[in-house]
């Protein structure tokens, strides 16, 4: 059995609130990196409760495993969401990248 298509919908609506959340609002983007899951369970998505979770300590990287003997349906879950955390990941990179590219402005450009 799959994923059903209703919680499907259900997960990319609230996911797609997020991510244009994530790129419109920079507070809130910070916050998604600092508090991934957390952020997410605010805004109603949760992992599966079957799902192996380890978050490093040192760098807040987070994986996701697939529970033995899991479902397909639990299987499709856990893939929809490592592709929603790789996409939190780069939203990282992003504002890294875009604080690294301001030049500091010298007294002649003011």
């Amino acid at each position: 059995m799959s994923l059903s298509p209703k919680k499907k919908a259900d997960m990319d609506a609230k996911w797609q609130k997020v991510a244009a959340k994530a790129v419109t609002q920079e507070d809130f983007k910070k916050k998604l990196l600092k508090d991934t899951l957390g952020t997410l369970k605010e805004h109603g998505l949760e992992l599966p409760e079957s799902a192996k979770l380890n978050v490093s300590a040192v760098d807040k990287e987070i994986s996701i495993g697939f529970p033995d003997d899991c479902t397909e349906a639990i299987r499709e879950e856990i893939q929809w969401w490592r592709w929603r955390i790789a996409a939190i990941k780069e939203f990282g990179h992003e504002l890294k990248k875009s604080t690294e590219d301001i030049a500091p402005m010298s007294e002649e450009g003011i």
